[in-house]
């Protein structure tokens, strides 16, 4: 398996599943980071990105993980969010 397929494969049930909540696939946005990399890229940059989306789209509803108590026990870092 490499880590492209793997990519791959979970980019399709982040689909499916999101599929299933009526949500499609145009309103679905994949930043692009490698798998377990995200906790590496600078805070600003995925700020920065995430901004541009709200900003550009302004969204009624922004669906995203929340990394609170059970993310932080396995998660390598805990900084907090900046706000757009």
């Amino acid at each position: 398996m490499t880590s492209e397929r793997l990519a791959e494969i979970r980019k399709q049930e982040d689909h499916a599943a999101n599929g299933i909540l009526g949500i499609p696939k145009e309103n679905i946005f994949i930043l692009g980071y490698d798998d377990g990399m995200l906790e590496y890229v600078p805070q600003k940059e995925i700020v920065e990105k995430v901004c541009r989306f709200i900003r550009k789209y302004r969204p009624d509803a922004l669906f995203s993980m929340d990394p609170g108590d059970k993310w932080v026990k396995w998660y390598k870092t805990t900084t907090a969010p900046r706000h757009c």
